[in-house]
Protein backbone atom coordinates (compact mmCIF):
# COMPACT_ATOMS: atom_id res chain seq x y z
CA UNK A 1 0.00 0.00 0.00
CA UNK A 2 2.87 2.88 1.24
CA UNK A 3 4.74 1.96 -2.41
CA UNK A 4 1.41 2.70 -3.94
CA UNK A 5 1.07 5.60 -2.39
CA UNK A 6 4.23 6.72 -3.04
CA UNK A 7 3.69 6.40 -6.68
CA UNK A 8 0.80 8.31 -7.19
CA UNK A 9 2.49 10.68 -5.00
CA UNK A 10 4.90 10.85 -7.92
CA UNK A 11 2.71 10.96 -10.49
CA UNK A 12 0.55 14.04 -8.75
CA UNK A 13 3.57 15.96 -8.19
CA UNK A 14 6.83 14.74 -10.63
CA UNK A 15 9.21 16.50 -7.77
CA UNK A 16 7.46 14.64 -4.63
CA UNK A 17 10.45 13.27 -2.39
CA UNK A 18 10.06 10.48 -0.06
CA UNK A 19 12.71 10.16 3.13
CA UNK A 20 12.02 7.59 6.00
CA UNK A 21 13.32 5.99 9.01
CA UNK A 22 14.67 2.83 8.90
CA UNK A 23 15.56 0.75 12.35
CA UNK A 24 18.44 -2.04 11.55
CA UNK A 25 18.26 -5.36 13.08
CA UNK A 26 15.24 -5.63 15.24
CA UNK A 27 15.25 -8.80 17.20
CA UNK A 28 14.34 -11.93 14.86
CA UNK A 29 14.77 -9.93 11.79
CA UNK A 30 15.55 -12.87 9.39
CA UNK A 31 17.73 -12.59 6.14
CA UNK A 32 14.44 -12.82 4.26
CA UNK A 33 12.91 -10.27 5.49
CA UNK A 34 16.42 -8.18 5.24
CA UNK A 35 16.18 -8.99 1.97
CA UNK A 36 12.45 -7.58 1.21
CA UNK A 37 13.70 -4.53 2.85
CA UNK A 38 16.16 -3.64 1.05
CA UNK A 39 13.90 -4.35 -2.59
CA UNK A 40 11.12 -2.25 -1.04
CA UNK A 41 13.63 0.64 -0.26
CA UNK A 42 14.64 0.27 -3.99
CA UNK A 43 11.63 0.43 -5.51
CA UNK A 44 10.58 3.23 -3.16
CA UNK A 45 13.44 5.49 -4.18
CA UNK A 46 13.63 7.11 -1.33
CA UNK A 47 15.93 10.78 -1.56
CA UNK A 48 17.36 10.42 1.95
CA UNK A 49 17.27 7.32 4.70
CA UNK A 50 18.17 7.99 8.11
CA UNK A 51 19.68 4.59 9.59
CA UNK A 52 19.74 3.72 13.00
CA UNK A 53 20.68 0.52 14.25
CA UNK A 54 18.19 -1.41 16.37
CA UNK A 55 18.99 -0.95 20.08
CA UNK A 56 17.17 -2.52 23.34
CA UNK A 57 15.33 -0.15 25.46
CA UNK A 58 14.91 -1.24 28.69
CA UNK A 59 10.68 -1.22 29.43
CA UNK A 60 10.24 -1.64 26.00
CA UNK A 61 8.37 -4.82 24.78
CA UNK A 62 10.83 -5.22 21.69
CA UNK A 63 13.58 -4.98 24.31
CA UNK A 64 12.04 -8.64 25.74
CA UNK A 65 11.54 -10.39 22.10
CA UNK A 66 13.58 -13.06 21.82
CA UNK A 67 16.02 -13.71 19.02
CA UNK A 68 17.70 -10.96 19.33
CA UNK A 69 21.04 -10.19 16.12
CA UNK A 70 24.51 -10.37 16.65
CA UNK A 71 26.27 -6.79 17.16
CA UNK A 72 28.10 -7.67 13.67
CA UNK A 73 25.12 -8.14 11.96
CA UNK A 74 22.94 -5.48 12.64
CA UNK A 75 26.74 -3.30 11.16
CA UNK A 76 26.97 -5.40 8.17
CA UNK A 77 23.30 -4.55 7.23
CA UNK A 78 23.75 -0.95 8.08
CA UNK A 79 26.53 -0.54 6.25
CA UNK A 80 24.52 -2.25 3.24
CA UNK A 81 21.73 0.16 3.70
CA UNK A 82 23.81 3.09 3.54
CA UNK A 83 25.62 2.15 0.17
CA UNK A 84 22.13 2.03 -0.97
CA UNK A 85 20.90 4.77 0.81
CA UNK A 86 24.00 6.65 -0.66
CA UNK A 87 23.03 5.57 -4.29
CA UNK A 88 19.26 6.63 -4.20
CA UNK A 89 20.09 9.99 -2.72
CA UNK A 90 22.49 10.33 -5.48
CA UNK A 91 19.87 9.28 -8.45
CA UNK A 92 17.12 11.24 -6.85
CA UNK A 93 19.52 14.74 -6.64
CA UNK A 94 20.55 14.04 -10.22
CA UNK A 95 16.52 13.91 -11.22
CA UNK A 96 16.65 17.59 -10.48
CA UNK A 97 19.62 18.82 -11.93
CA UNK A 98 18.40 21.95 -14.23
CA UNK A 99 15.52 22.53 -12.05
CA UNK A 100 14.43 25.66 -10.56
CA UNK A 101 12.83 26.29 -7.16
CA UNK A 102 12.24 28.78 -4.18
CA UNK A 103 15.22 27.91 -1.51
CA UNK A 104 15.52 29.81 2.07
CA UNK A 105 18.90 30.60 2.77
CA UNK A 106 19.66 29.05 5.95
CA UNK A 107 23.28 30.30 6.29
CA UNK A 108 26.87 28.90 6.07
CA UNK A 109 26.86 25.28 5.52
CA UNK A 110 28.32 23.62 9.03
CA UNK A 111 30.64 21.27 7.22
CA UNK A 112 31.77 23.52 4.49
CA UNK A 113 31.92 26.78 5.48
CA UNK A 114 31.55 29.68 4.19
CA UNK A 115 28.62 27.86 1.78
CA UNK A 116 25.57 29.22 1.65
CA UNK A 117 22.72 26.11 2.35
CA UNK A 118 19.59 25.49 2.17
CA UNK A 119 16.52 23.55 1.14
CA UNK A 120 14.20 23.01 -1.60
CA UNK A 121 10.56 22.65 -1.02
CA UNK A 122 11.02 19.03 -1.41
CA UNK A 123 13.56 18.43 1.12
CA UNK A 124 16.72 18.91 -1.40
CA UNK A 125 20.00 20.52 0.15
CA UNK A 126 21.21 22.69 -1.95
CA UNK A 127 24.68 24.52 -1.67
CA UNK A 128 25.25 27.55 -3.51
CA UNK A 129 28.67 28.39 -2.49
CA UNK A 130 30.04 31.67 -0.85
CA UNK A 131 27.67 34.46 -0.39
CA UNK A 132 26.50 37.50 1.46
CA UNK A 133 25.26 37.40 4.77
CA UNK A 134 22.31 39.59 3.59
CA UNK A 135 20.94 36.46 1.99
CA UNK A 136 20.27 34.19 5.13
CA UNK A 137 16.61 33.84 6.17
CA UNK A 138 15.86 34.97 2.50
CA UNK A 139 13.80 33.09 -0.15
CA UNK A 140 15.73 33.12 -3.10
CA UNK A 141 15.24 31.21 -6.47
CA UNK A 142 17.95 29.23 -7.65
CA UNK A 143 18.97 27.02 -10.30
CA UNK A 144 20.31 23.42 -9.35
CA UNK A 145 23.51 23.01 -11.67
CA UNK A 146 25.12 19.71 -10.44
CA UNK A 147 26.09 17.30 -7.69
CA UNK A 148 27.83 18.68 -4.92
CA UNK A 149 31.55 16.87 -4.67
CA UNK A 150 30.55 14.62 -1.68
CA UNK A 151 27.03 13.41 -3.28
CA UNK A 152 24.90 14.94 -0.48
CA UNK A 153 23.58 17.92 -2.66
CA UNK A 154 22.99 20.05 -4.89
CA UNK A 155 24.90 23.18 -6.10
CA UNK A 156 23.15 25.55 -7.02
CA UNK A 157 23.10 29.38 -8.43
CA UNK A 158 21.43 31.97 -7.98
CA UNK A 159 18.58 33.31 -10.38
CA UNK A 160 18.05 36.47 -9.02
CA UNK A 161 19.52 38.31 -5.88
Amino acid sequence: QFEALAGRARETDPDFTLTTDIIVGFPGESDREWSQTLALVERVGFAHLHIFAYSPRPGTRAATLPDPLPRELIRARSEQLHRLGERLQRQELERFIGHEFPVLIEGDDHALAPTLSGYTPNFLRVRLGEGAPHLINTIRNIRLEGLAEDGCALRATLIEE
